[in-house]
């Protein structure tokens, strides 16, 4: 789901990999709370369901690595 182009010639596959990494590891390190902030404070639920959504699929990622 998070994906990062391979299509990019100049650029080589295992430095790609590692900004994927980075970004994963610092998603997962702010994402989990935020979702119950959400489901906390938006009357409406357009932001929690959001959240849950972005937490589902960096979830999907963090296990695919």
């Amino acid at each position: 789901h998070l994906h990062f182009s391979l299509g990019e010639g100049s650029v080589p596959a295992r430095r790609i990999d590692g900004l994927r990494e980075k970004t994963l590891t610092a998603l997962w390190q702010w994402l989990p709370e935020f979702v119950a902030r959400c489901r906390q404070y938006d009357s409406f639920g357009f932001y929690a369901a959001l959240s849950q959504l972005l937490l589902v699929l960096v979830e999907s990622d963090h296990q695919n690595r």
